[in-house]
């Protein structure tokens, strides 16, 4: 139930965030970039004197234009990608002005990216005498294997890390609740197998399983759980009380791991190895009394 709970998520939650990251791409951000693009820079070279609104009128309404009758793009509509086109430069001398324009190519939720660049030659109202192509058609991605931008892989890690996230909580919910893989923890005292301290077990738990062992303490002693997966797997030791309280929890791999319990005197104990995110393998369980054995 857990596993398929978490597969169900891997599947909704792109979904759920996707329609989320649209609206807000076609709400606000779209919007906002289209606004700028017919925002003027300063010419470090443009002698327009009085006539500057005038010229200004005339450049915007060229780049309008240019939109208009430019197919080559992807200016409007519902896409993964849009094109913008922004004024980089302008000059005026004699009646006519020379416009610098880059389009750029923007897929959704990331940064515009240059992918041609033009010269317009334009007249006082705005009317394109002439299209000089500086250059056109570039790869934003020409040095790379895959052609994505890598904002689409931020969000994604993002989105799974979320969903990881949740999965361990819900998991950590169940435990606390005596639910462990899905089994009730009350129903696995009786199947568990006795062990004492100064013992080692070797054991195998199958995917989404969980091994039971039984302790009862006859000294009030610290006891160091020693535990270690055999092979590349991950799990985890859960140590429950007799009112079926979870009291600690710890993850272990291949890695050896010293794990102190400080138990009450003749208290029984249930220790739980549960294979994590459904993966299964083999361990060794050892427990021991360093106190009984100090000088």
């Amino acid at each position: 139930m857990i596993m398929e709970s978490f597969w169900a998520q891997v599947l909704i939650y792109p979904i759920i965030a996707g329609v989320v990251l649209l609206c807000i791409e076609y709400l606000f951000f779209l919007p906002w970039y289209r606004s700028r693009e017919l925002s003027l820079p300063t010419s470090s070279n443009a002698n327009v004197g009085n006539n500057q609104r005038k010229w200004s009128d005339g450049i915007r309404s060229s780049v309008k234009y240019f939109k208009q009758n430019f197919n080559n793009y992807k200016w409007d509509g519902i896409s993964i990608r849009h094109h913008l086109v922004e004024v980089s430069d302008f000059s005026v001398d004699r009646g006519q002005a020379e416009v610098y324009t880059i389009v750029k190519v923007r897929y959704l939720l990331d940064k515009p990216r240059p992918v041609a660049k033009y010269k317009l030659i334009i007249d006082r109202i705005g009317d394109i005498l002439d299209i000089i192509t500086v250059f056109e058609d570039v790869d934003p991605f020409e040095d790379r294997d895959l052609k994505l931008p890598e904002s689409w892989f931020i969000i994604g890690a993002i989105i799974l890390a979320i969903i990881f996230c949740r999965d361990l909580e819900t998991v950590g919910s169940l435990q606390r609740k005596g639910i462990v893989n899905n089994t009730p923890v009350e129903n696995l005292w009786s199947q568990a197998t006795p062990i004492s301290v100064n013992s080692s077990m070797n054991g195998t738990v199958g995917s989404n399983g969980v091994d039971a062992y039984l302790f009862t303490s006859e000294s009030i002693h610290t006891v160091t759980i020693s535990i270690e997966a055999v092979g590349e797997f991950s799990s985890q030791l859960l140590i429950y009380d007799q009112k079926k309280l979870l009291i600690q929890s710890e993850f272990f791999s291949s890695q050896p791991r010293s794990i102190p319990f400080a138990p009450a005197l003749n208290e029984s104990y249930l220790i739980l190895i549960a294979s994590s995110r459904g993966e299964g393998g083999s361990y060794r369980l050892h427990l021991s009394d360093l106190d009984a054995t100090a000088p």
